[in-house]
Formats: structure tokens, sequence, C-alpha cells
């Protein structure tokens, strides 16, 4: 596989699209028979490669591309590159799964027990926290206003269940009201 001739140095994706686009133009073959040889779907390589690309290669559709053009990505290091950054790799505690004592993990059979997926937390006392909090960024007119239009609500709510009689405050905000007896009369 190394035997084939250098084509390119790629550093990012944007170099890598640029090489492959080099590498169809030095073949003369077209975006459609590329499609066909690849097996993937007509236009597909067109929006890839083009000279402002449409579309995203993607990790299913970049092996039959390279297939196609008759390439292969192979990683090399960059020996002025790892210079430039050696002073700030920082080694791991576990290499190869040998480190401080400890066993060599690769030939372990795996666990089967699933790991516990995390749940937004609630009850009264993250419900106390996230009100605390939030009066702290309100003002005292904020908070005096969100406090009236929860009594309403209650309100509102207690009267709906007693036989679906309009709230006292929602009556005398619409009329003249006067109160008869047990229920409400309007003047």
């Amino acid at each position: 596989m190394t035997d084939g001739r250098h084509l390119a140095t790629v550093r990012s994706y944007d170099e890598l699209i640029q090489a492959l686009r080099r590498r169809s133009d030095e073949l003369k073959v077209s975006r459609e028979t590329l499609d066909s040889i690849s097996g993937l779907n007509s236009g597909y390589c067109g929006k890839r490669l083009s000279s402002q690309p449409v579309k995203r290669l993607g990790r299913v559709s970049m092996a039959p591309l390279l297939m196609a053009m008759g390439c292969a990505l192979i990683l090399v290091e960059d020996p002025v590159q790892l210079a430039k950054i050696q002073k700030r790799l920082i080694r791991r505690k576990w290499w190869n799964g040998k480190a401080q004592g400890k066993p060599d993990t690769r030939h372990m059979i795996p666990t089967t027990r699933r790991r516990r997926r995390w749940t937004f937390p609630s009850g009264p006392e993250f419900a106390k926290l996230m009100n605390a909090r939030r009066n702290l960024a309100l003002s005292e007119d904020q908070r005096s206003a969100s406090a009236r239009h929860a009594v309403n609500c209650r309100w509102r709510h207690r009267h709906r269940q007693q036989g679906n009689r309009r709230c006292r405050s929602r009556v005398w905000a619409r009329s003249k009201v006067t109160i008869a007896g047990q229920g409400f009369a309007t003047a």
C-alpha cells in the first residue's frame, strides 16, 4: 500500500476536498462516473467535490469515493508539528492497560451492567433551590407580579371546581358588580 506515489499532504478537511478534486481532474473522470463506480447516488460527488461544496463528505461515503479514485489515506507522523506541541503533551496514567502496577485490562470480559442514565433533578428541595435562585435574579416588582399571578391562577382553578363560578377579580374588572346574597349580580 505504501508503494504508490504521494499525491497530497492533507492537514484539514478543506485540503482533503481539494486533493480529491485534483485527483479526479488528474484522472479526467466526470463526477457522474465517480458516482457510478463508487455506488453512490447520482450527483453525490458533484455536491461534495465542487469548488464550493454544498454538502460534506461523510464517514460512510468516504471509503467508496477513495476506492473509486484509486486512493487511500495514510496517517503519518509530522515531526515538525510534534516538536512544537511536545511540551504541552501530558501522559495518561494508563498506557496499554499497564501503569502503576495495575493489571492488563485488554483481555478482560466487558461487563453487561448498564450505565445509569442521568435524569433532571426534581423534588421539593430542588424546587426550593431554583425558586431562591430565580428570586435573586428578579426585582421586587417582578416578584410581586409573579406572586399575584400565582394567586389569581390558584383561586381561578378553585372557583372552576366549585361550580364554574367566575373569580371575583375578573368579574369586577369587567363590569360594576354588587354582592347580593350568596352569588354575584351585575348592576
